[in-house]
């Protein structure tokens, strides 16, 4: 199935128990069995066994047509446009990794729970 997502890169944070997974770039691919496949490159959905740093993933997928039926009118929108709305959404949140699980967070409220600055 042709999907878009977020795709993002772990990465550790020191003297922190948490990795942050920052976004990378939005793409659109083929999806099968949690890869994603975009042109030769394959990418994982993120599970238990990828939380190395600086390793690839990304979280969720969309169906690429049904996204583009909401963002558009009458589904008349662009790759470039669909982006731009996505990449927007993530800059909002922060998705990190603390004891093995994958969390998700308001940027403000993450930055004052950890005491953490995040800038996408």
């Amino acid at each position: 199935m042709e999907v878009i997502a977020t795709i993002y890169k772990i990465t550790e944070v020191e003297s922190k128990n948490i990795k942050i997974l920052m976004p990378s770039r939005v793409l659109i691919g083929q999806e099968e069995n949690n890869v994603m496949t975009v042109g030769e490159e394959k990418i994982e959905h993120i599970s238990r066994t990828n939380y190395e740093n600086g390793k690839k993933c990304y979280v969720e997928s969309l169906p690429y047509e049904d996204i583009k039926k909401q963002i558009g009118e009458n589904g008349e929108i662009t790759d470039e446009e669909i982006i731009k709305s996505l990449v927007e959404t993530v800059n909002e949140e922060v998705i990190y990794i603390e004891n093995n699980d994958v969390k998700e967070l308001e940027k403000e409220t993450f930055q004052n729970n950890y005491n953490l600055s995040v800038d996408y």
